[in-house]
């Protein structure tokens, strides 16, 4: 069967009856079957090329978007009345790192979260990384409540130039050691227990009383104590306090003076007064018996009783 070319029909010549299609139609197909099997075969097998065979815009209602022109980079949205076929239209450019934002009826925009207005609402969480606040109170510092938002209404304040706190200041039990000389870098407050020793050796001393106190602030160390001999035991060398809390610095210009009331002894001193050794946790002894330009002679083993008494409170340096 041969195939008439082109697939048209000729309405030059305009029908006034049926019969003069009919007539039209029996000029290019040899039978009215045979004319639906070659357009519909045409219609399933044929390629429709859309830049030059077909005119018009696709409107909304049959899944277009009855416009002709794209944005470069924009976005297309629905203008008021797309339902009923109204073009669609599109978003200017966006801008790296922005996001689209709806302005409710108006048109969408790109634009970055502006965390002033309106960009975002609610308060972000501690667990979220916020703060969970929605203000501080005046010259508060919050500080941490655990999952809850943080405290700002406590007395930790900081007017631009003094730091106020509720009563307590807390330092480690490990001082963290710092050069500066505008930083304090510790505290502490203790209790320790003075000892009598010699220079060289000391066995069998026996105490009825040994009770010190201490106050540490950065390098400064203040220190009290009170000891009461019960037995002398055996010393050996010049007559020393020791059980310091901390060694004394190491520099022999700052080494302290300690002064002493004593009791109790078997030499009639009229002065003894302590100094502290460097680098060292004891201060030694000196007395004298009479009026002296030189404060240089030690107490000895021999000087002391069985209850002879000491008590001080001085302040020295230590290293760190």
């Amino acid at each position: 069967m041969s195939r008439p070319q082109p697939y048209r029909i000729d309405w030059t010549i305009e029908p006034t009856s049926l019969e003069d299609c009919s007539d039209k139609l029996a000029t290019q197909f040899e039978s009215i079957d045979q004319m639906f099997q070659l357009l519909f075969e045409d219609l399933s097998n044929r390629v429709i090329t859309l830049t030059s065979e077909v005119t018009g815009v696709l409107p909304v209602l049959n899944g277009g978007t009855n416009t002709t022109g794209v944005t470069i980079g924009g976005v297309a949205y629905g203008a008021s009345g797309a339902v009923t076929g109204a073009a669609y239209k599109f978003t200017t450019a966006g801008t790296a790192g922005h996001y689209l934002r709806s302005s409710g009826a108006a048109a969408p925009v790109f634009s970055q979260i502006d965390l002033a207005t309106t960009g975002v609402s609610g308060i972000l969480p501690v667990a979220n990384g916020g703060t969970g606040l929605a203000a501080v109170s005046g010259t508060r510092i919050p500080y941490g409540s655990g999952t809850s938002p943080l405290n700002s209404t406590g007395t930790f304040i900081f007017d631009g130039t003094l730091f106020s706190l509720p009563g307590q200041i807390g330092f480690p039990a490990t001082q963290v050691a710092s050069t500066g000389v505008n930083v304090l870098d510790d505290y502490e407050e203790g209790t320790w227990t003075p000892i009598i020793t010699g220079s060289t050796s000391t066995v069998g001393v026996t105490y009825s009383t040994q009770a010190g106190f201490y106050v540490k602030i950065g390098r400064y160390v203040q220190v009290h104590g009170a000891v009461v001999l019960s037995a002398t035991g055996t010393i050996v060398g010049d007559v020393r306090i020791g059980g310091l809390p901390f060694a004394s610095t190491t520099g022999a210009t700052f080494r302290a003076t300690v002064p002493v009331k004593w009791s109790a002894m078997t030499t009639a001193f009229t002065l003894v007064q302590g100094s502290m050794v460097t680098g060292a946790t004891v201060f030694t002894l000196d007395g004298a018996t009479g009026a002296t330009i030189n404060l240089t002679t030690a107490v000895q083993p021999a000087d002391l009783a069985a209850t002879s008494t000491f008590t001080f409170g001085f302040g020295y340096l230590t290293e760190t």
